[in-house]
């Protein structure tokens, strides 16, 4: 099975129609889409 790689960079590159076709992809697709996206995020201290 083919894995998608989603980095920052690639987040940034997508556009609209691409976050609808990952969100028609099922619960899986959007788990993984929304992992890549919090795996970058800085938290506040506290």
């Amino acid at each position: 099975m083919m894995r998608n790689i989603i980095t920052p960079a690639v987040l940034s590159t997508m556009i609209p129609q691409e976050f609808e076709d990952w969100r028609d992809g099922g619960e899986d697709l959007r788990r993984e889409l929304t992992h890549a996206a919090m795996r970058d995020l800085t938290c506040p201290a506290g």
